[in-house]
């Protein structure tokens, strides 16, 4: 069926530019004519009649795949809004939350500032304790250090000071008296 109005549609289109042309002579004198008018008619719906045959299956792909292509763009652009607004809903909830982060943070540093700072004071206070002790200590070894290094001279020098004195008066009548009395001992001891 469609053929065969193709076919009636072309032998007619091929046709009618003739008779046009013949009307046009015969009556040259008119300014125009409805049958010149309906041959331009009959012309652009035949030429109507083609382009939707042959070209409306292309333009009907071609607009049905731009919709579809569109279509996913928008989709596409509604789900990355949607996760926009998401990620702006979530960063505003961070930034509310940032505020009381931030003051936790303050009181953690201020209450870890102060722990070290007790820490370092304890340890002073136990430095100098143990430096009070080091120097009584030290202080206390010097003192009897000393004092032993006085008697120590005091005793040196009461020897030879004895051994002077003794070495003076010391005669043969005190050391026989010496000498017999330390045989006594040794006899007594027996």
């Amino acid at each position: 069926m469609k053929k065969t109005i193709i076919s009636v549609t072309a032998i007619t289109a091929a046709l009618l530019p003739a008779i046009a042309r013949a009307a046009e002579e015969a009556g040259a004198e008119e300014h125009g004519s409805w049958l010149v008018l309906a041959c331009f008619a009959v012309n652009f719906v035949i030429f109507v009649g083609i382009i939707q045959y042959f070209a409306a299956p292309f333009i009907s792909k071609f607009f049905a795949d731009r919709s579809t292509q569109i279509r996913g763009t928008i989709s596409r652009a509604e789900s990355a809004f949607a996760q926009a607004q998401d990620l702006a809903n979530k960063a505003a909830a961070r930034s509310a939350n940032l505020d009381a982060e931030v003051v936790t943070l303050q009181k953690e540093i201020e209450n870890e500032t102060q722990f070290q700072v007790k820490k370092i004071a304890d340890a002073a206070v136990a430095a100098v304790e143990r430096l009070h002790t080091d120097v009584s200590l030290t202080s206390n070894a010097l003192a009897e250090a000393g004092q032993r290094r006085v008697r120590e001279e005091l005793a040196a020098v009461t020897a030879s000071l004895a051994r002077d004195l003794i070495a003076r008066s010391f005669d043969s009548s005190d050391q026989q008296r010496l000498v017999e009395t330390f045989t006594e001992r040794l006899e007594g001891e027996r």
